[in-house]
């Protein structure tokens, strides 16, 4: 079985950074229950290989193989992983992973529902992803086309989920991660 959680970063020893201990915000400890929403273009194939207990996958072949269809951008590079082969399948051969942005129709998400129903449950806080690391921005940032006003939505979904988190009485985060592949 793969377990992503073994990797560790570099050993920078007396180099290494230092933190400032912020504590917790005061709200943060009431704040029994949060949603982290990993929604993005990874969304449009919304596939991962899946296996079940007992699979050994040798660690060269780890990211051929990995389930989170969140990393389907970075998989799909692959030759002949799983992802790469159902992608031909599916899409045809030259349709890359950022042709699929304009695919992406999120016309049915309504923000103010679909916070409405995290707060209804009993959620303090959202946290959507505002980019995975395959680059997609879910925002209309100027430092890409490859973003959700121009592309597929053409709608600023980071906007939506903050007003509608506010409207709810609830406290607002984001999620970014920094890395991009070739976007």
């Amino acid at each position: 079985m793969m377990n992503f959680e073994k990797r560790t970063g570099p050993d920078f020893g007396a180099a290494a950074p230092q933190y400032p201990n912020q504590g917790v915000p005061e709200w943060y400890r009431d704040a029994k229950l949060g949603f982290f929403v990993h929604w993005g273009l990874y969304s449009v194939p919304a596939w991962a290989v899946q296996h079940g207990e007992g699979v050994n996958i040798p660690t060269e072949d780890a990211y051929a193989w990995h389930q989170y269809a969140e990393w389907y951008g970075n998989t799909v590079r692959i030759a002949g992983s799983p992802t790469w082969e159902r992608h031909q399948s599916l899409y045809g051969p030259g349709t890359s992973y950022e042709d699929l942005a304009d695919l992406w129709d999120a016309s049915a998400f309504d923000a103010d529902s679909f916070v409405g129903e995290l707060v209804d449950a009993g959620a303090r806080y959202v946290v959507p992803t505002t980019k995975h690391h395959e680059g997609f921005c879910l925002w209309g940032t100027e430092t890409t086309g490859f973003n959700a006003l121009r592309r597929g939505p053409r709608r600023d979904l980071i906007a939506e989920f903050h007003d509608a988190t506010r409207r709810a009485g609830a406290r607002f985060g984001v999620y970014y991660s920094g890395p991009s592949i070739g976007t």
